[in-house]
């Protein structure tokens, strides 16, 4: 059986995603991407996600990680497991272009979350960090609320927030797809 990858470009960030997972494998499987960051990647904002462990395995050039307020460097050979509800960003400083395996379990939704993403950055819907604006974030959290999170401010003052403005971004035209 030949599996069709899918490629997902950020043109804002310089990000590659390249699925090595089957794409019908359903949302209790693993999703594996082979992630590419351009040199000079930016932080993304410190984020964790509730139900997903992740596992990135450097191939190539050097990653920088915020692990609960730690950051480390990570090397060819090198690996950074992430578990569930751990905050965590994941950028490359360096000059040159950086490759790792992307593991996350279970998928869930994070392959329909970041085709979604990636699109808006595409039609030049985020900011350089290919973040889209706040209406856009809380109608994508009202629509994927246990795929990603924050970790800056309080659940319960996203959940109040999120929950007045994602109907207002609704009726504004946003979508979560």
């Amino acid at each position: 059986m030949s599996m069709v990858q899918t490629e997902l470009y950020n043109p804002v960030t310089g990000m590659r995603l390249r699925e090595t997972s089957d794409p019908q494998a359903g949302s209790d499987a693993e999703l594996v991407w082979e992630a590419m960051y351009p040199p000079h990647s930016p932080e993304p904002p410190p984020h964790f996600h509730p139900w997903q462990n992740e596992r990135m395995e450097i191939l190539s050039g050097s990653l920088c990680s915020r692990v609960n307020g730690i950051v480390h460097e990570l090397w060819p050979g090198e690996t950074l497991e992430i578990p569930a509800g751990t905050p965590h960003s994941m950028w490359n400083p360096a000059a040159k272009a950086a490759t790792s395996i992307w593991r996350t379990t279970p998928a869930r939704h994070r392959r329909e979350l970041f085709t979604r993403l990636y699109d808006l950055a595409q039609k030049g819907r985020t900011n350089d960090q290919g973040v889209p604006n706040l209406l856009q974030v809380a109608v994508l959290e009202s629509a994927y609320p246990d795929e990603i999170r924050l970790a800056h401010p309080p659940l319960f003052v996203q959940r109040v927030v999120f929950a007045v403005l994602a109907p207002l971004g609704r009726l504004l035209g946003y979508r979560a797809s």
